[in-house]
């Protein structure tokens, strides 16, 4: 169960180390020998406030996931399920109309993906999963994330 935690903690840190990289401010990353390299992510042209608000949204999924971690350590399905529900298909439905207008479907579609998936480890806590299934979904949850931050990155619309 110690590994499993311990994995876990690893894969959050790992999405972090993802956001981060996320909000660079230019579009070249340092490979290992130091050289730059091309950052060949979709760019996504964005207002200031949708980029705030979005990276909000990313936080509060991260927030979301080390909660779920953190309560699948404990047992506890009850914050198990309080914390997915943070994230889940709720969250992104009360997401601005102009803010979803401004994004692209693909990267909207994916968004969505992941909170379907925050409440289906929702349902499965609620269903008396035990903490290896909830880990799996965690998993799983955690690949749309990992998947968007290599996809896309924003730009400033101008």
């Amino acid at each position: 169960m110690r590994r499993k935690i311990a994995l876990s903690a690893a894969t959050l840190c790992c999405v972090a180390g993802i956001a981060f990289a996320q909000t660079a401010p230019n579009a070249q990353q340092t490979g290992s020998m130091g050289a730059a390299v091309a950052d060949d992510r979709q760019p996504v042209p964005v207002t200031s406030a949708t980029r705030t608000f979005v990276l909000a949204e990313m936080r509060k999924m991260l927030a979301a996931a080390q909660g779920i971690a953190e309560a699948v350590g404990k047992r506890d399905s009850r914050a198990i399920a309080a914390s997915a529900r943070t994230s889940g298909l709720k969250a992104f439905q009360g997401m601005p109309k102009q803010i979803m207008m401004e994004l692209p479907d693909d990267f909207r579609g994916m968004g969505r993906q992941a909170h379907m998936s925050f409440d289906g480890i929702a349902e499965a806590a609620d269903s008396g999963a035990d903490a290896a299934a909830v880990s799996t979904k965690l998993g799983e949850t955690l690949q749309f994330c990992v998947a968007c931050h290599e996809a896309y990155r924003f730009t400033s619309r101008n």
